[in-house]
């Protein structure tokens, strides 16, 4: 009777090990959170994107499966052009593609066990080991970070300036601004204050009280240096204008208020490293590297990964 036992709770192991995809992701949701699981969505367009097939393949690899077995749950979530889905399913992949914001295919979104975003990838060419490596390190890196925001109060603005890195890493919105809050409640430092304004400037609702708010706390908290002020009231009006009338026109005339700061200037590498944020979500990867560029060679170590990733292209 003990070896029946045995034999089937070895069987039930078994059945956990493989990285296994569903396309049914009520399945796939219910699984993770009986097996207190991370939840990985696979966006794809199965029939029609070569890229898809490939990303598709890595994932259900012997190499991708010997990093990530038993470690989380996966879900196709497919936009096909030529099979047919049931009106279900049809439903439910077009809602997961607009509460994730997938644009464009194939698209990996990770989720935590508690069903948390964690970060969205896509694509990549490389060794499906080194993929499934990447994808434990992005879930790692996201506990650890709301590991050390459970207990906030204990963070120092450095510790925050560190963590701030990692969020920006994950592209993780919700934990950048977790820690922007807390660091404007805990610092003088212009870097949490901006890094507000550009949340607000960026968010549809752009509360106009709020980023007048902001501008005056910047001010304030910038050095007393006449140099520092205008470079922070300069990256102020780059942020406002970049909206209105593009991010070309914007940048041409803050590079003019860059010209007239000496490359010493305590700041100015938060600002190319904004700059160069900024100009890649535009699609603009030669500029954006140029300033990435820039910004990591004064740039705590803490940022290098981050400003890496611009640079990459990434």
């Amino acid at each position: 009777m003990k070896r029946y036992y045995l034999f089937i709770f070895l069987l039930t192991q078994s059945l956990l090990f493989p990285l296994q995809f569903t396309s049914a992701f009520p399945h796939a949701e219910k699984n993770a959170k009986a097996h207190n699981l991370p939840l990985v969505l696979l966006f794809v367009g199965s029939d029609w994107s070569e890229e898809s097939r490939q990303l598709t393949g890595m994932l259900h690899s012997p190499q991708v499966n010997e990093v990530l077995k038993n470690s989380m749950v996966g879900c196709v979530v497919d936009f096909p052009e030529i099979n047919t889905q049931s009106k279900a399913t049809l439903r439910v992949n077009a809602e997961l593609k607009k509460r994730f914001g997938i644009t464009q295919l194939p698209a990996l979104v990770l989720l935590d066990e508690n069903q948390e975003y964690v970060t969205t990838v896509g694509y990549v060419p490389v060794p499906p080991q080194v993929f499934a490596s990447h994808i434990k390190e992005l879930l790692d890196t996201y506990r650890g970070i709301t590991t050390a925001l459970g207990n906030s109060s204990a963070l120092s603005p450095k510790e925050l300036i560190g963590l701030l890195s990692k969020a920006k890493q994950l592209q993780n919105e919700s934990l950048i601004e977790q820690i922007v809050d807390e660091g404007r409640r805990k610092s003088d430092d212009t870097l949490f204050a901006i890094e507000k304004y550009a949340i607000v400037k960026a968010s549809p609702e752009g509360d106009p009280k709020l980023l007048e708010k902001l501008k005056h706390e910047i001010e304030k908290k910038a050095s007393s240096s006449s140099v520092e002020t205008k470079l922070q009231t300069g990256l102020l009006a780059f942020e406002t204008m970049k909206s209105r009338v593009g991010i070309e026109q914007a940048l041409s005339s803050f590079e003019k208020v860059l010209q007239e700061v000496p490359s010493s200037t305590k700041n100015l590498w938060r600002v190319q490293y904004r700059l160069a944020e900024c100009l890649l979500e535009a699609k603009k990867r030669g500029e954006a590297r140029a300033y990435a560029e820039k910004a990591r060679e004064k740039a705590p170590e803490a940022f290098h990964k981050a400003l890496d990733q611009i640079i990459a292209g990434d």
